[in-house]
């Protein structure tokens, strides 16, 4: 459970990279 809650994390975490360095 954890690692699926850490893997949304780091999902999350690069979507909002990807928009901030691209944006």
């Amino acid at each position: 459970m954890l690692q699926e809650y850490n893997l949304l994390i780091n999902g999350v975490t690069l979507l909002i990279s990807r928009e901030y360095i691209c944006g």
